[in-house]
């Protein structure tokens, strides 16, 4: 069967693929390059730009791109959901009197909106196709048809509501159609597109999502914007075709979490952005689509909602699937995110709603992030290092190749190193002699922090993986005694993460700590017998 047989084959079923495919280059060129948002963030975290301009720039990427400084034009490829999220409600604060704007930024947020907008906050275009549970308007697309966008839409309904079990978000009483609305606008060369509430006539409030047993306070009815040309994001139309049903999933899981309220959705960035993106893999697997997002900078702690962690650090949520239950399963690792944005729906930070959805599945975030932080530096496949492992491994590394990070170094016995690291969950990593029996201490010293220590050897494919005494916390010490490395070990890093946790997402607060290696120490056991035995 040729490739692009397959690929419509695909269109038209109504379940995932049981594996990913390593068959499948990345949709879009991988690429160092910052994107847009990020080139604003980062001028913004450097002190280059103030609040007012940020959020300026940021809706001149949206909505007026051709009025965006030139210096802010970055790789395209991203989602606008949030985005749009945070424009939406900077204008309702405008209205409401509230916050102070420059006049730029007010004519910005003010431009006048297309008068014909029904289903979203595009103009309509002049025509209408109709699916089970999708009202799509549109206009001219670019090498697809307006069937594959349906054909892709409901492919994706079919897995994220119909097979994993995921509540269908929630439509507006005055929804006509009674069915989800979608518009396929031109949106320039930047992003795929987005979610959002308001939008249109028929979005707005709604409190209650009726398509869950709970009792919600804050969902949304929203709608969908696509870009209508994804064949510049892919290269060609067979990975068009694969882009689009991932831009669907990514951005229907988006409808979804409205559709399920996030009541503090500036403390929930990375969980809203990273989840849509660990999504497509239950979607469409074959599309290797976030591989672009790779590779996260552990360094940064979970929540922080302005770093390149928003995207990237989907793996964490494939590796904790992959370990509780797999992907593709109603009770497998989609589970997680059903209990998690549960808890978020109720009002709980993300950071412990998905802690929770971990322990009603036997493990915890503690654990599964020092694994999972093992795991990304590794990259190795789950036949040779499992559970330190991803399944398609082989495929990133192939795709994006992978991580050599240390963030500081002992070269042999003896030595020691002084570092610091976020709170919050993040990570470091360390680099120890790669040879030798040495003893290690870990030293947490300050006044904060929960370090959470392993020393990881690698031979060939495998991994030797030893764990410290205990969470060192502030002022504390832990240690691995005796430590040998294995003959033919080729990297022997220590993994250290700081699992502690702090309500301040943005100054989470900050521990520091000091590695000492030294000679292991040989104990002469006859020394703690008991007196009547020496």
């Amino acid at each position: 069967m040729t490739l692009i047989c397959l690929l419509l084959s695909l269109l038209a079923t109504t379940t995932a693929s049981a594996a990913s495919s390593t068959s499948f280059e990345p949709i879009g060129p991988v690429s160092s390059e910052l994107t847009t948002p990020a080139l604003i963030e980062q001028a913004f975290q450097n002190n280059q730009i103030t609040a007012d301009q940020r959020l300026l720039y940021l809706t001149y990427a949206v909505y007026d791109y051709e009025k965006l400084p030139p210096q802010f034009r970055g790789k395209g490829g991203w989602s606008a959901t949030m985005i749009v999220y945070e424009i939406n409600q900077a204008r309702q604060q405008l209205r409401e009197g509230k916050g102070q704007f420059s006049q730029a930024l007010r004519e910005a947020l003010l431009a006048p909106r297309p008068q014909a907008s029904t289903l979203c906050d595009r103009e309509d275009g002049p025509s209408m196709i109709s699916t089970a549970h999708f009202q799509i308007s549109y206009g001219s697309i670019t090498g697809l048809t307006a069937q594959h966008y349906a054909d892709a839409l409901e492919q994706t309904y079919a897995v994220e509501v119909g097979q994993l079990g995921w509540p269908a978000p929630p439509l507006a009483p005055n929804n006509p159609y009674n069915k989800y609305p979608v518009q396929i606008a031109a949106l320039g060369d930047q992003y795929y597109g987005y979610v959002t509430s308001p939008g249109g006539n028929y979005t707005g409030f709604i409190g209650d999502n009726p398509n869950t047993p709970e009792v919600e306070s804050s969902a949304l009815a929203s709608c969908m914007v696509i870009n209508s040309d994804v064949v510049q994001f892919a290269g060609n139309l067979n990975q068009a075709l694969l882009a689009l049903i991932a831009t669907m999933a990514h951005e229907y899981f988006h409808a979804i979490q409205f559709g399920l309220g996030v009541p503090n959705p500036r403390e929930e960035t990375m969980w809203i952005e990273s989840t849509a993106a660990y999504v497509e893999d239950e979607v469409i697997p074959e599309a290797h689509d976030n591989y672009g997002y790779l590779f996260p900078d552990l360094r940064d702690s979970l929540p922080t909602p302005s770093n390149n962690t928003i995207y990237s650090l989907w793996p964490l949520f494939r590796y904790a699937a992959e370990r509780n239950g797999g992907l593709h399963q109603a009770n497998g690792g989609s589970e997680l995110m059903k209990l998690m944005w549960k808890d978020v729906a109720a009002g709980l930070p993300a950071m412990t709603a998905y802690d929770n959805a971990l322990k009603a599945k036997g493990s915890n975030l503690n654990y599964t992030y020092h694994n999972f932080a093992i795991s990304l530096r590794f990259l190795k496949s789950c036949t040779d290092a499992a559970p330190f492992c991803f399944s398609d491994a082989n495929t990133i590394r192939n795709a994006v190749g992978m991580l050599n990070t240390v963030h500081g170094q002992i070269a042999s016995i003896g030595g020691s190193f002084n570092g610091s690291i976020s709170n919050n969950y993040a990570t470091n990593w360390v680099a120890l002699p790669k040879s030798g029996t040495y003893s290690i201490e870990l030293t947490n010293t300050s006044s904060t922090g929960a370090l959470r220590a392993s020393v990881v050897a690698e031979v060939g494919n495998n991994l030797t993986v030893s764990s410290f005494s205990s969470v060192a916390g502030p002022n504390a010490t832990s240690s691995i005694v005796t430590f040998t490395v294995p003959s033919g070990a080729s990297n022997v890093l220590l993994v250290i993460t700081n699992e502690a946790q702090s309500s301040n997402i943005e100054s989470p607060g900050t521990a520091t700590y000091r590695v000492q290696v030294n000679n292991a120490v040989n104990l002469d056991h006859s020394l703690y017998l008991p007196l009547a035995i020496r």
